[in-house]
């Protein structure tokens, strides 16, 4: 059994993976879709969100497993980036989906404001 772990994107939470996650477990997986800190049911203040604290969460939920597919959907790429930097032993995979994947030093917002497409108003 794989176990696959899904990071959802800026503006969005665990939710928006509701039609992959009956899916991927008809498929014989372990799925696990988590809230990030401040995203859907979780209270985190915003002054305590961090791309580290995304991270974080990341690690947190994998635990002792290993073999792990990290699913990272826009700022998700960002995090599953960092998490799979902290646990590379337990990593087996990462897939980016539209996914924001920068360079040392870069921030999601730098990455956006060189993006000409790129708009605050369509999240």
């Amino acid at each position: 059994m794989k176990t696959i772990v899904l990071v959802h994107g800026s503006w969005m939470d665990a939710s928006c993976w509701n039609k992959v996650i009956p899916l991927l477990e008809k498929a014989g997986n372990e799925v696990i879709a988590l809230n990030l800190p401040g995203h859907g049911s979780d209270n985190t203040p915003t002054e305590k969100l961090t791309m580290q604290s995304y991270a974080n969460a990341v690690v947190n939920a994998i635990g002792h497993r290993t073999g792990i597919i990290l699913v990272g959907h826009s700022m998700g790429g960002m995090v599953i980036s960092l998490a799979a930097e902290q646990i590379p032993g337990k990593i087996k995979k990462l897939i980016y989906i539209c996914a924001r994947l920068p360079a040392n030093g870069q921030s999601l917002l730098m990455l956006a404001s060189m993006d000409p497409h790129h708009s605050w108003d369509n999240h």
